[in-house]
């Protein structure tokens, strides 16, 4: 919430609300690929912008296109510039626009299902789960945030003990 906050106190009012997009960077967002899955990314300087447009876009006209040559541009005409990294998307797997996005320095995120979220070997590599006894029977649960701090309460007090 700082981001936001600052805004409003500093900008004379909140940032338009705008879902997972940013009140102030284009592109920046969720866009689907042609697998069905979905990348994040977010363009943050006009170097990132020219590559993007050359190397994942393949378009680098678009880079210095009126409707998209700033910020302040690729915001106002948002609609468009999505309607065209949509296209470029739908015809690459998500691995694959992942892998331009590296290649060109753009932060980027694969969106995982709730289905992958909870498969995803991280929570079982840090011990997140926890067996419950329910009236059905046995059931895998995360770990509680509160029970995470008392763990991290632990750990510290172990480690001050050692002399760490």
């Amino acid at each position: 919430m700082g981001y936001p906050a600052y805004y409003t106190a500093y900008g004379g009012q909140p940032p338009a609300r705008t879902g997972a997009s940013n009140a102030v960077i284009a592109p920046y967002g969720p866009f689907a690929c042609g697998d069905g899955k979905t990348i994040f990314l977010g363009i943050q300087n006009s170097r990132e912008w020219a590559r993007f447009c050359a190397e994942v876009l393949g378009q680098p006209a678009l880079a210095s296109d009126p409707r998209f040559a700033t910020n302040p541009l690729r915001l106002a005409n948002r609609a468009a510039l999505h309607a065209i990294i949509e296209a470029r998307f739908a015809t690459l797997s998500a691995a694959e626009v992942v892998a331009l996005l590296e290649r060109v320095g753009v932060a980027n995120a694969r969106l995982n299902s709730v289905q992958e979220f909870w498969d995803h070997p991280q929570l079982a590599a840090r011990n997140r789960w926890r067996t419950v006894e329910t009236e059905v029977g046995e059931v895998a649960a995360l770990l509680r945030l509160d029970e995470l701090q008392t763990l991290r309460v632990r750990v510290v007090g172990m480690l001050r003990r050692r002399g760490r």
